[in-house]
């Protein structure tokens, strides 16, 4: 063999090392995993937090806020002897008080519902709020629920309200107020 082809050999072979390295080397680049640069993992840090404090927030939101449908209020009414009074006005307020309004230049009750007693004497407000304080009020017993003010009534805040009423917090469940008995 001269010198040119033994040259040419070596150079043959290290073309093909080169042309193998290469290859090897785009391979390597192309299946090692991504480096987590310093950016990278900062930005997921940051995004991970905001998440977390989010669902902490959400969580707490609502803890101590009433929960929908979860409450009733039945009511019973009986005269003096214990016997049921049948057909009578049962309203419920939302709040600690009864409410009154301006009708036709009156003070006049407001109810937020109406219920009236069947023939066991009881009446019933359900789909309440829970954990939240009603008033329940009747005219019974010689009581009447009204609302009284100047008159004209221009401004339901001079009137004042009157009756027979109990005031409950719901709770889960069936909460039950009564009225008379013996």
């Amino acid at each position: 063999m001269n010198q040119s082809g033994a040259n040419r050999l070596t150079a043959n072979k290290n073309t093909n090392k080169e042309r193998t390295n290469r290859m090897i080397n785009m391979l390597n680049e192309s299946t090692r995993r991504p480096r987590l640069t310093k950016t990278t993992f900062l930005s997921i840090l940051a995004i991970t937090g905001v998440v977390i404090t989010a669902a902490f927030f959400r969580a707490d939101a609502g803890a101590n806020a009433p929960t929908a449908s979860v409450a009733a209020i039945n009511v019973k009414v009986e005269d003096e002897n214990g016997r049921p009074i049948p057909g009578l006005a049962v309203h419920l307020y939302e709040g600690a008080t009864g409410k009154c309004q301006c009708l036709n230049g009156q003070c006049d009750i407001a109810p937020d519902a109406t219920a009236t007693t069947d023939n066991r004497g009881r009446a019933s407000f359900r789909h309440l709020m829970n954990n939240t304080v009603y008033t329940v009020c009747t005219s019974a017993f010689g009581e009447i629920e009204q609302c009284s003010g100047p008159s004209p009534c221009v401004d339901p805040s001079q009137c004042s309200f009157s009756g027979m009423c109990r005031t409950v917090t719901t709770r889960p469940g069936i909460t039950t107020v009564g009225f008379g008995g013996p």
